[in-house]
């Protein structure tokens, strides 16, 4: 339970990586500053809105000794990050509707939030009391990859770390969900297939794109193999084949996931069930 508890605070902490840009003047971040100095008043642009008042999860835990499950755990940590983030957010909430703002999304695993705003109104954004610094909302470009097929009756890499060793034990993985938050997984691939976990809370697509696991790209699909398939294409080529997976689609069918879709995934993860 413990080490259950460590896992839910790293991951809120890991999404600090995906806090766009360094600080200019005015609590807006540097990329977003020079964007601004090549618009007009009147045009809008995407940014995130990031506020100071962040939730200590490990005081969540200090303050009196409870023998919690990891899932009474989860609960507690999720409902005090929606606490916070309604909290700080709503007179900024206020404003955006005011100067006419569109696709306004909350972020409460970060206690931020997203939105397509005039660039007139990002300064008086960024003076709100409570507000961080306001960024611009970018995009990461999936890079290109290959892919290859296992040619041995266990792929050479999970042959490797000794993974079979572990299997006669009775370790494969059983009992354990893994998510992967990449390009999708083909849910028609014949070592995923049943690995799947099912449900409306095994499969999510910020962008909307599709509502059944799917891959464009194979790059996510190799993952998932690596970490759970099975045999039937003749190789053994998944570490935990016990396991099931759940999956995040963070790029789009063009191959772009941006700031925002990619903080929406690891919000997902975090309560895949709501």
């Amino acid at each position: 339970m413990k080490n259950s508890a460590s896992f839910i605070i790293l991951l809120c902490a890991g999404m600090i990586w995906l806090i766009p840009g360094s600080v200019a003047a005015g609590n807006i971040s540097s990329d977003l500053a020079a964007r601004l100095t090549r618009m007009r008043a009147d045009e809008m642009v995407d940014v995130l809105v990031y506020f100071t008042d962040q939730l200590d999860a490990k005081r969540l835990f200090q303050q009196k000794k409870e023998m919690l499950t990891a899932g009474e755990k989860r609960i507690r940590i999720n409902k005090a990050l929606r606490s916070k983030a309604a909290q700080a957010q709503a007179n900024v909430k206020q404003l955006l509707l005011q100067n006419k703002v569109q696709n306004i999304r909350s972020f409460w695993i970060v206690n931020g939030l997203a939105a397509t705003v005039p660039v007139a109104a990002i300064q008086q954004i960024a003076s709100q009391p409570g507000v961080a610094r306001v960024a611009l909302d970018g995009k990461i470009r999936l890079p290109k990859t290959s892919t290859t097929t296992a040619a041995a009756n266990i792929a050479w890499n999970i042959d490797l770390t000794l993974a079979p060793q572990l299997w006669q034990q009775g370790y494969d993985g059983s009992g354990i969900v893994i998510a992967i938050v990449d390009t999708g997984v083909d849910m028609e691939h014949q070592d995923l297939q049943a690995r799947w976990r099912g449900g409306n809370n095994s499969w999510y697509d910020p962008n909307g794109e599709h509502p059944t696991p799917y891959d464009p790209d194979g790059h996510g699909t190799g993952v998932a193999g690596i970490l759970v398939g099975g045999d039937a294409s003749g190789s053994a080529i998944g570490m935990a084949p016990g396991a099931r997976w759940i999956a995040v689609k963070i790029f789009d069918d063009a191959g772009n996931a941006s700031y925002s879709d990619i903080h929406l995934g690891f919000q997902w993860l975090l309560d895949p069930d709501n």
